[in-house]
């Protein structure tokens, strides 16, 4: 399974702003640097600070951290087992729900759709989810890291929000597999 490599030089010089994680709005332009689009936080109660899509053999999403490394919950610093287990990431573009499955990759959270035991419960990003990340406005992510619920009683509390405007574009310019 090939993993997204932004150059890292290049993403902290894009990311420079969004260093400190916080409950803050951030803009949210896509941009591209080498074959990935990517995008900062715009909203967060954990560690996230950027998406990255890769469309070039088939489309790949990764969640950048401000630690480098898992996501954490930003109020109380936790984190749980999460990767490789089925309900623990949702995905709602403009509300609507995709159920991810979580696997981590050097110093990122890679996200797939979730798939069977079998599969270790991650598939390729559905056609479905591939279309809505196209089309839609706002993209959130929702992970259940702790073992409290989240506000509207779901067990996924920790959550970053991605502003989706300008994604299409920005992806095309990636590669031919998320059209």
């Amino acid at each position: 399974m090939q993993h997204l490599r932004l150059p890292a030089l290049a993403l902290a010089a894009s990311l420079t702003a969004t260093a400190a994680f916080a409950s803050a709005a951030f803009a949210s332009d896509w941009e591209t640097v080498s074959d990935t689009a990517f995008t900062r936080v715009m909203e967060t109660n954990s560690t996230m600070v950027a998406l990255a899509v890769q469309c070039a053999d088939e489309m790949k999403l990764e969640i950048y951290a401000a630690n480098d490394g898992p996501i954490f919950h930003a109020d109380t610093g936790e984190t749980s087992e999460f990767q490789y287990q089925p309900g623990k990431v949702v995905a709602l573009v403009d509300g609507e729900a995709f159920p991810l499955a979580a696997a981590g990759a050097e110093a990122t959270t890679v996200l797939f759709s979730e798939g069977s035991e079998a599969q270790n419960y991650l598939a390729p990003i559905s056609p479905p989810l591939a279309a809505a990340l196209r089309s839609g406005g706002t993209l959130e992510l929702r992970f259940d890291l702790l073992p409290d619920s989240a506000p509207d009683g779901s067990p996924h509390e920790t959550f970053g929000r991605f502003s989706l405007d300008g994604a299409a574009e920005a992806m095309d310019s990636t590669g031919p597999y998320c059209r």
